[in-house]
């Protein structure tokens, strides 16, 4: 019976590890195609670039001048007071300032990620000229979210702005199981 507890308390101690809640988030299927997860709003052009990316290719690229601007995005369904992290990793080509380039969560009412957001939580907006991690933890989803989209946005402003995106994550953060099996491993033991 010991062997039975120490074994069960062994394995409910154990971390859970965070699932990423997006479709194709290091981009090894082409995000052009219709399926794989992505889709986009803007002008430009977005491309697949299999020879780029971070930790490893391939790589998603959106190349913007003068006026154009595209977002990148992904909708997923959430709950309420629902624990988020999110991040991606950019690399910028060719731009000058004020090209932005930016990941955003905006957050919604309805399950297709339609209509006004109740919401919307930034990272930075800066032009890094090598792989830079964006990222923002902690947030907690409004009592009313459904819907959540993750943006990866480009804007040249009036310039040029060429960036590769790679290693998108939205995930729940992960807790011990201990903290949330706690009452069934003490009545186990007694």
């Amino acid at each position: 019976m010991r062997w039975l507890v120490f074994l069960t308390v062994t394995l409910l101690a154990t971390s859970v590890a965070a699932e990423n809640l997006l479709v194709n988030p290091d981009f090894d299927l082409d995000p052009t195609v219709p399926g794989n997860g992505w889709s986009t709003i803007g002008t430009g052009s977005f491309l697949w670039v299999q020879a780029d990316g971070d930790p490893m290719p391939p790589a998603a690229r959106t190349d913007q001048n003068g006026t154009e601007s595209m977002i990148l995005f992904q909708c997923v369904e959430v709950t309420g007071d629902m624990g988020l992290d999110f991040s991606a990793r950019s690399f910028t080509h060719g731009s000058t300032v004020p090209a932005t380039n930016g990941v955003s969560l905006s957050v919604f009412p309805t399950l297709d990620c339609s209509g006004p957001p109740i919401e919307t939580v930034p990272t930075d907006q800066e032009s890094f000229p090598d792989w830079y991690l964006r990222e923002r933890f902690g947030y907690i989803t409004p009592a009313n979210a459904l819907s959540a989209r993750i943006e990866l946005s480009s804007d040249a402003n009036g310039t040029i702005n060429n960036i590769s995106w790679d290693s998108v994550k939205l995930i729940t953060p992960s807790t011990p199981t201990e903290t949330r099996t706690w009452g069934s491993i003490k009545a186990i033991y007694k």
